[in-house]
């Protein structure tokens, strides 16, 4: 079945998300629920997600799309897949979002409901965020608080930030550039699209780890993708 097939010839909004934690379904669905207007959604479901919660899913929203992927790339990878099967390029703006719990921190929920709330809070989002980007040169809109400095939250991830790069013909010595923390934001649809050249078979096995894996290093490259690329602005909401 083509993309086509699930589009709202109506839509001009998308939402994609990964649904690791089925939890986190019901506050999802309340949020998705402020989009005022006809969107799309598009949602990735880890190997071990129950049937059930599709059933559930689909009772509210019958044209999703699903996708299941192996544990492996957090949200990043499952992203990446989506964006290279569906063309995207028909919408105004994109949401992405994911079921974090980041449950090595005390506030993880608080911090997922806080980047939802920013997202997806009240039903005017949508319209602000197309207009953003249309008439403000704007790649991606972040939740406040979140639109962070490459200078200063490098961490462990110069060296394969610095490879990610280097398809640009640059290296990150001396490139500052703004990000998004937290990977989840309304995006411009073309911007992303030198992503394509990434090998999926590049992605770490899921050990829990806390950074410095391709994941965290692509958070950041989709500022670099933005900012230097597509040369748009990260503006926070």
């Amino acid at each position: 079945m083509t993309p086509k097939d699930h589009a709202n010839k109506n839509a001009e909004v998308a939402v994609i998300i990964h649904l690791y934690y089925e939890s986190c379904w019901k506050e999802m669905r309340y949020y998705l629920s402020n989009i005022d207007e006809p969107f799309d959604l598009y949602i990735s479901l880890g190997v071990n997600i129950s049937s059930t919660i599709e059933e559930v899913i689909v009772s509210d929203f019958p044209k999703v799309r699903f996708y299941r992927f192996p544990n492996v790339g957090r949200d990043i990878l499952p992203f990446l897949n989506i964006y290279r099967q569906v063309d995207l390029q028909r919408y105004d703006a994109i949401c992405k979002i994911h079921s974090k719990k980041s449950t090595h921190r005390i506030d993880g929920s608080l911090w997922r409901h806080y980047l939802f709330g920013q997202l997806l809070g009240n039903k005017n989002i949508s319209f602000r965020v197309k207009e953003m980007i249309a008439l403000n040169n704007v790649g991606l809109v972040s939740p406040r608080f979140h639109k962070l400095c490459s200078k200063n939250n490098i961490n462990d991830n110069e060296k394969l930030l610095s490879d990610l790069i280097s398809k640009h013909g640059e290296s990150y010595d001396g490139v500052e550039f703004d990000f998004v923390g937290g990977s989840m934001f309304w995006f411009s649809p073309s911007i992303f699209i030198p992503i394509n050249d990434i090998d999926v078979a590049d992605f770490e096995p899921e050990e829990g780890q806390l950074d410095g894996t391709l994941s965290h290093a692509i958070e950041r490259y989709f500022g670099y993708l933005a900012t230097k690329v597509s040369r748009k602005r990260i503006i926070e909401i």
